[in-house]
């Protein structure tokens, strides 16, 4: 049976994804693992997607996840962009979903998103898509980039069929797309 996640570790209604970018430096076997996971959720979002690192992190010992907040979404890309060519950027970015999905899998790069999944959600029809105001992406920072006869639509996230997905990243550790219901077998954790 196929189930849908809110995705991303915490806006889990603006389903994003991370994309892992290689540049976790080696470590001994028995050092824990420090992944720098760079995001755009702010306020209560934040909130959210702290408390499911810090339900992560407590339970195991091998690695710890450290979120650090970047700005708005246009933020963090320029500051990804600037880190990369830097040599230093995140372990972890928080990006759009579904044109990452299909660039990961032509690469053959594996491709994970985060998110706790919702029991209610057994098919993508069964999702309701917000529209965010157009607004946003016809202008940066106030200033228009279209001419005023173009019109918009932003819908909130999009939808990433399950084979374009490696793993979804959980509280209670990764699942593999197709066996996401195995996540809803024991103790589920309330986030909202």
């Amino acid at each position: 049976m196929k189930k849908s996640v809110k995705a991303t570790v915490c806006v889990m209604a603006a389903a994003t994804a991370i994309t892992a970018i290689p540049m976790v430096s080696a470590q001994a076997a028995d050092e824990k693992v420090t992944v720098n996971f760079w995001h755009s959720m702010g306020g209560d979002n934040e909130k959210i997607l702290q408390s499911v690192v810090d339900t992560y992190n407590a339970s195991q010992d091998k690695i710890e996840v450290v979120p650090e907040y970047q700005g708005n979404y246009y933020d963090s890309i320029a500051k990804v962009q600037t880190a990369i060519g830097a040599g230093n950027g995140p372990d972890i970015l928080q990006t759009g979903s579904g044109q990452i999905s299909i660039l990961a899998k032509y690469f053959g790069i594996p491709y994970y998103v985060t998110g706790i999944p919702d029991e209610d959600k057994m098919y993508g029809k069964d999702i309701v898509i917000e529209e965010r105001d157009p607004a946003q992406v016809l202008s940066y920072r106030g200033i228009p980039n279209t001419i005023p006869e173009v019109k918009g639509i932003y819908p909130s996230f999009d939808i990433v069929p399950p084979h374009l997905i490696s793993g979804v990243v959980t509280d209670k550790g990764v699942y593999v797309p197709y066996l996401l219901n195995d996540y809803f077998k024991g103790e589920v954790k309330d986030f909202y």
